[in-house]
């Protein structure tokens, strides 16, 4: 017996996301960044990238030195594999609180309402009113300086700052995503399914849970999507700004913010990193407009 067709709106979720032109070039794009980040440590060395050779400064790429050389004679194809794990670890792990906390906050406030939706909301409002920049600024001036290195198996020493970072960035970036979730939230928990839940016993945590939190799951996927790209951005200009991670360990930001005397007599020390950075967040958009389109249900 033959089967009918699956009409194009009717088929899973990823199948209608790489049917998605714009979608599928960022998900092929950011896995060719991935794979170059974190497939090329298999045959550089951290400690490579990290070593100090002065004859060796401002070569041009050559074979030897496909990226070129920074100013004190390392490898930049070497940092800009290195540096970009940590930038898309600090934009994964960014986004990630950014997204738990904004979730929680959005259902709480949503659902049980009242002074504690009231409290929430108003401190929602207040800190969506100072520009995240500034706030940024100031917790990173507060905490910039520090010298702590975190020892991790297998790898040179971190610099404490990224988990600083991880940490301003994400809890700073969660209001938004509060705001849609509570908007989700109070049109869907007068919906009948909700309703009969509760009737059936189920408590208020259970329905936020397994009823409510999986209708809100595309906006928050999607805005989990665009906030990765959005916290390899602000670690970038917080490092041109000198408030980024500290050396020993390298980011595309404070790469690009090593070569801010050398632009035009060496432009290979800014082209590499800054066109990796380019592309990481040029194709994380677009797999969130796919995303976007995809979930949507005025699209199915």
């Amino acid at each position: 017996m033959l089967t009918p067709p699956i009409h194009p709106r009717s088929a899973p979720a990823w199948k209608r996301f790489w049917q998605h032109p714009t979608g599928r070039l960022g998900a092929v794009l950011l896995l060719a960044v991935v794979l170059l980040t974190f497939g090329g440590a298999l045959f550089v060395s951290e400690n490579y990238a990290n070593t100090v050779q002065i004859q060796q400064r401002f070569q041009a790429p050559s074979v030897a030195h496909p990226f070129g050389t920074d100013n004190v004679g390392r490898d930049l194809l070497a940092r800009c594999i290195y540096g970009g794990q940590i930038s898309l670890l600090i934009g994964l792990f960014s986004a990630l609180i950014s997204v738990l906390v904004g979730t929680l906050v959005g259902l709480v406030s949503g659902y049980f309402g009242g002074a504690l939706d009231f409290v929430l909301m108003r401190l929602t409002e207040a800190l969506l009113a100072i520009p995240a920049l500034v706030l940024l600024l100031l917790f990173a001036r507060a905490l910039a300086g520090n010298p702590a290195v975190i020892q991790v198996p297998g790898r040179e020493p971190l610099s404490a700052s990224v988990l600083i970072l991880i940490g301003l960035i994400g809890l700073l970036g969660w209001m938004r995503l509060a705001r849609l979730v509570r908007a989700q939230v109070l049109a869907l928990k007068a919906e009948g399914f909700v309703e009969a839940a509760r009737a059936a016993g189920a408590g208020n945590w259970r329905i936020l849970l397994t009823h409510i939190l999986p209708n809100c799951a595309a906006p928050i996927i999607v805005t989990a999507t665009l906030g990765v790209g959005a916290a390899i951005v602000t670690e970038a200009y917080l490092s041109f700004l000198g408030f980024g991670v500290l050396p020993p360990t390298a980011t595309w930001g404070n790469i690009l913010t090593r070569v801010q005397d050398q632009l035009d007599e060496y432009p290979w020390m800014w082209l590499a990193p800054g066109m990796l950075m380019i592309v990481t967040v040029l194709a994380i958009n677009f797999i969130g407009d796919g995303l976007r389109d995809v979930l949507d249900p005025r699209e199915r």
